[in-house]
C-alpha cells in the first residue's frame, strides 16, 4: 500500500475512533432536584458515578491500529514489538490501578463536604492498557531502520 493510501487509512480510522468517542459516551446520573444539586451529591443519591464510557478505548485503538498503519514495523522485528505492546499494556493497567481516583469528593447542595467510593471504571482500565501497549510497541521500533528508528547521520 502506498504511503498516502496509508495515510488515508490512518485518517478514516482515527475519525471512526472520534465517532465512537462521540456517541458511545459515558454514564452520569440525572438528578430532577431542586437547583444547586452537586455532581456528587447526585451521584450518592443514584448510585451512578460518571465514566468515560467505550468510546474512550476505542479511540485509543484506532489511533493505535493507525500508526501501525501508517509506519507498520518490519517482520524480523514483530516479536519484539509484540513483547513491547504486551509490557506497555500491563504497565499501562498497573499505573492506572495505582493512580486512579478511587473516591469522588465535594460539597452537596447544603455546604456538607461528602466523599462517596468510585468503582473501577474499564473503560479507562482499556484505555490506559491500549495506550500503554502502543508506547511500548513503539519503544521497540525504535531498533528498526524505518521511520520510527531512522537516523539522519547528521549526529
Amino acid at each position: 500500500m502506498s504511503t498516502p493510501r496509508r495515510i488515508l487509512v490512518a485518517i478514516a480510522l482515527v475519525l471512526v475512533g472520534l465517532s465512537a468517542a462521540l456517541l458511545l459516551g459515558g454514564q452520569a446520573g440525572m438528578c430532577l432536584g431542586p437547583l444547586g444539586v452537586t455532581p456528587v451529591q447526585c451521584a450518592r443519591v443514584t448510585g451512578v458515578v460518571p465514566s468515560a464510557g467505550t468510546g474512550l478505548p476505542i479511540l485509543a485503538l484506532m489511533i493505535a491500529i493507525a500508526a501501525f498503519v501508517v509506519a507498520p514495523p518490519r517482520p524480523e522485528r514483530g516479536r519484539s514489538v509484540l513483547a513491547g505492546a504486551l509490557v506497555g499494556g500491563a504497565i499501562g493497567a498497573v499505573a492506572f490501578l495505582l493512580f486512579r481516583p478511587t473516591t469522588m469528593e465535594g460539597l452537596d447542595s447544603t455546604g456538607t463536604w461528602i466523599s462517596i467510593a468510585r468503582p473501577l471504571d474499564p473503560s479507562l482500565l482499556a484505555t490506559a492498557v491500549v495506550l500503554g501497549g502502543l508506547i511500548g510497541a513503539s519503544a521497540m521500533r525504535r531498533g528498526q531502520g524505518g521511520p520510527a528508528g531512522r537516523r539522519s547521520g547528521r549526529d
